[in-house]
């Protein structure tokens, strides 16, 4: 269960949202949104922290948390991330991704998190709104490393 729950993180990350603002700058500007000056390693540190923390709440047997725990978690971890914001010289489409997958973990409720309710929020998507969560799935990966490659061994059963 354990896997299956990092998998949905990764699905909520990099594809589930509407999109929000318009492309965002520095904190406190006229555009508002999230900072872009970020240094890499604060970025990957706020954004790699999902994946440790959403593991750390699972029990020892592996058995998912209660998604009011898990939805505090994506929450916190979103407030963190608009703090961080993002580092200079991401692309525009994988900014517009980290926006959309912002705003796809402040409108998410209890109940998204329940059977297929995250695949349910991909299919609202529009096609620019898929390409921008892959973009910035494609640059955490790039620029983070893919953080389920620690947390499960591709050998291990999922």
């Amino acid at each position: 269960m354990k896997h299956a729950l990092l998998a949905a993180s990764l699905v909520l990350i990099g594809g589930g949202a509407v999109a929000c603002g318009d492309g965002g700058g520095e904190a406190g500007s006229e555009t508002g949104g999230a900072p872009t000056a970020a240094s890499k390693t604060e970025f990957c540190d706020a954004f790699n922290s999902l994946f440790t923390d959403v593991g750390q709440l699972a029990g020892a047997d592996g058995e998912a948390p209660a998604e009011e725990e898990l939805l505090e978690q994506f929450k916190k971890w979103a407030d963190t991330m608009e703090d961080v914001g993002t580092p200079e010289g991401i692309p525009d489409d994988a900014r517009a991704g980290f926006e959309v997958a912002m705003q796809q973990v402040e409108d998410l409720q209890p109940e998204d998190l329940e059977g297929e309710g995250l695949a349910a929020l991909e299919d609202k998507l529009s096609e620019d709104e898929k390409a921008q969560g892959q973009a910035f799935t494609t640059y955490t990966n790039e620029t983070c490393g893919d953080p389920l490659e620690e947390l499960v061994p591709s050998d291990a059963p999922s």
